[in-house]
């Protein structure tokens, strides 16, 4: 690491696609992970944290010796669509969705569930409010940061643009 210019962290994938279904970046560990790295003096203003722009529609687990399928990708607009479709009930709380045994408790990623062909799915996607959220954060941790970069571009919340340009102006002093 002391030798490195940049380190990039992988702040996503919590959960993925081959997993059960849960958020992709819970911030109470994404804060974990900033405060283990806290630990290395080394990586004092080399990190580069990514950041979840993509979601994921899981079929439900029914039980352990049948678990749903691997999940697909569910962008931002394609979720909403598919929300509105199936006039699903939008939340923002710590559900841990079976067989989780999950250990985080702050989630900030907005998903929903739904049935098609008699199974449940659950779909958790990124917006503008969990992006903020994160950043915020992040903001928190700026002599350990360098900076941000994101994973999957395209299809996402256009909101969240504005909230990263917040965030680099927070982080510069521009207006």
């Amino acid at each position: 690491a002391k030798h490195a210019d940049s380190l990039k962290l992988m702040g996503y994938d919590y959960h993925w696609c081959t997993q059960h279904p849960g958020p992709l970046a819970p911030l109470d560990w994404l804060e974990d992970v900033l405060e283990y790295a806290q630990g290395f003096p080394e990586l004092k203003g080399k990190l580069i944290v990514g950041l979840p722009l993509y979601g994921l529609d899981w079929k439900a687990w029914e039980s352990p010796d049948n678990p749903g399928s691997t999940a697909t990708e569910a962008m931002y607009e394609g979720s909403l669509d598919l929300q509105n479709k199936k006039k699903s009930e939008v939340k923002r709380d710590n559900t841990r969705h079976y067989p989780c045994n999950c250990n985080f408790s702050i989630n900030v990623e907005p998903y929903f569930i739904y049935e098609e062909a008699g199974k449940k799915h659950i779909v958790y996607y990124q917006d503008a409010a969990a992006t903020r959220a994160r950043l915020e954060l992040i903001s928190k941790y700026r002599h350990l940061v360098k900076g941000i970069t994101f994973w999957r571009l395209g299809d996402e919340d256009p909101e969240i643009w504005e909230v990263v340009a917040e965030y680099s102006r927070s982080i510069t002093g521009e207006i």
